[in-house]
């Protein structure tokens, strides 16, 4: 059952992440440290845009960043997904296909035209399957690599 996400669901989902992938890898240079990784979670979850895959225990979830004017037509909205997760047990079963399908109609019906994925290559390689087209490459540089991101062994 997908449902939106609940600020109770936070440290599980920060759980589960934490037990399958270090946070640096998949969320880049959206967030390294797990504070910012959980105060984001918290500010995007507050306002209605993480969905959460849940039966007996956590499937998957869905982050997404918000809607936006799009910058090229600002009549237009974009809608932003940041990531997709699904627990190890859980992958190749469909449950990232319903929450990207549950996105997209969430993102529909809020008013947005275009939706968005930024994320490791392989789930940009998958969100391709889905539909969706590579516009454009970005490129981001650390300017504080001297910070410690909480990733220190």
């Amino acid at each position: 059952m997908i449902r939106k996400m609940e600020i109770q669901d936070i440290p599980f989902l920060v759980r589960e992440l934490d037990e399958n992938f270090r946070e640096a890898e998949v969320f880049g240079i959206l967030t390294c440290d797990k504070i910012g990784f959980s105060d984001r979670l918290f500010e995007i979850v507050a306002r209605g845009f993480a969905w959460i895959d849940f039966e007996e225990e956590m499937r998957g979830a869905l982050i997404g960043g918000g809607i936006a004017p799009y910058l090229f037509n600002p009549a237009e909205k974009i809608g932003i997904c940041q990531l997709i997760f699904t627990s190890k047990k859980y992958r190749k079963q469909g449950v990232a296909d319903g929450l990207f399908d549950h996105f997209e109609n969430e993102m529909r019906d809020q008013g947005a035209t275009i939706i968005s994925f930024a994320g490791s290559e392989e789930m940009l390689k998958w969100t391709e399957k889905k539909g969706t087209k590579k516009v454009q490459v970005r490129y981001f540089k650390r300017l504080n690599e001297d910070q410690d991101n909480g990733d220190s062994e």
